[in-house]
């Protein structure tokens, strides 16, 4: 199944708010380098002009987290995934039964087979190639 509308909105909204959380952390420790040199008497106050400056940083945000998203689910493919699992089937249960001269006959079967190692590989049907781990 490809990954839905809605599964790549809320990867673009999960990551905007990862790359908004950033941009608040970096840009807030850059003005405030910038503010140092300018005289106390006219210095603007750090926590206000970040307030102004954090939906214009939101929307930056956003763009870039959609531009991501939107790239990575068109043109994104994982391959060569392999995986490596023993396999033990277990067959159990009765035969039907069958007359033969004159006595019905069945048997109970139980038998458990075992395949160390079998291989796994991925499918190139252009589904479930991407899975987004979107936090909860």
């Amino acid at each position: 199944m490809p990954v839905t509308p809605a599964e790549i909105q809320t990867a673009c909204d999960g990551m905007a708010e990862g790359i908004f959380d950033q941009m608040k952390i970096q840009l807030k420790a850059q003005l405030a380098v910038a503010f140092a040199t300018i005289p106390e008497d006219i210095r603007p106050d750090l926590d206000a002009e970040v307030k102004k400056a954090e939906p214009s940083w939101s929307a930056l945000a956003t763009a870039i987290a959609t531009g991501v998203v939107q790239y990575l689910t068109a043109n994104m493919k994982i391959t060569n995934i392999k995986t490596s699992v023993p396999i033990h089937p277990t067959v159990q249960g009765q035969t039907a039964l069958a007359t033969i001269d004159g006595h019905d006959h069945g048997h109970t079967v139980s038998l458990t087979g075992a395949q160390a190692d079998t291989i796994f590989t991925q499918s190139d049907d252009g589904t479930e190639h991407i899975r987004w781990k979107i936090p909860s």
